[in-house]
This record gives structure tokens, C-alpha cells and sequence, in this order.
């Protein structure tokens, strides 16, 4: 008998944009099998999101993410031996598109980032 490793945590997709998808999977190995847990920081975990385990394993898929679905997301892995658990911690960053409000005269970007803009009229 053992107490858990600490964590890998992978993801299926490598860069995420709203509305897409994403699947962690967290693992550790221990004798007994591992319960395990998620978190978000900063907040709570998306409403929508589902928690299955399975072949001593944890996936935590986060469908149709928004850029509020952005934080550290971290997995616990406890079992009787060590009751605190140990975590690993994964980081993720949700791309989004952000919206310019365009005049006829010039360009105002009202929130994003500057970028150089010609307007033909």
C-alpha cells in the first residue's frame, strides 16, 4: 500500500478559443486507487462542467468554454493513506475574439489589442 503519486494532468487539444471544448485527464498512481477532485481558481468549476473517473483516472471535460472558464484548474488525488491528497495544477487559457467598434473616419479599437488598420472609403 501506497499513497499517491503526485498528478499528471493532460489535455486533449493544446489551444482552446470559446465555444470550443476540452478534456483533462489527471492520473495518479496509488495502492488504493486514488479518489479524486477538481477546482478552479480563480472561482468554482463551470456549471457545465462533467467529472467521471474511471481506470484510476479523473476526466474533467469543460464543454463550450468562454474566456471566464480561463484559470488554474487543479486535481487532487487522495486515498486512505494520505488524506490531504496531492495536487497537480494545470493552467489554461481560453482565446477569444474581441469585438472593434469601427467609424468612418478612423479606427477605435475599444478593447484588444492595436493593431494597424487602413480604411478605404
Amino acid at each position: 500500500k501506497y499513497a499517491p503519486t503526485m498528478p499528471t494532468i493532460q489535455a486533449n487539444v493544446a489551444t482552446v478559443e470559446e465555444g470550443d471544448s476540452i478534456q483533462l485527464t489527471c492520473e495518479a498512481d496509488s495502492n488504493p486507487p486514488a479518489t479524486y477532485s477538481w477546482t478552479k481558481q480563480p472561482g468554482t468549476l463551470p456549471t457545465d462542467a462533467q467529472i467521471a473517473t474511471e481506470n484510476q483516472m479523473s476526466r474533467l471535460t469543460l464543454p463550450g468554454l468562454t474566456k471566464d472558464d480561463t484559470g488554474t484548474y487543479t486535481c487532487r488525488a487522495s486515498n486512505t493513506l494520505l488524506l490531504g491528497g496531492t495536487t497537480a495544477d494545470y493552467s489554461l487559457t481560453v482565446l477569444y475574439l474581441h469585438q472593434a467598434v469601427i467609424s468612418s473616419d478612423d479606427v477605435t479599437i475599444v478593447s484588444g489589442v492595436l493593431q494597424q488598420t487602413t480604411v478605404n472609403e
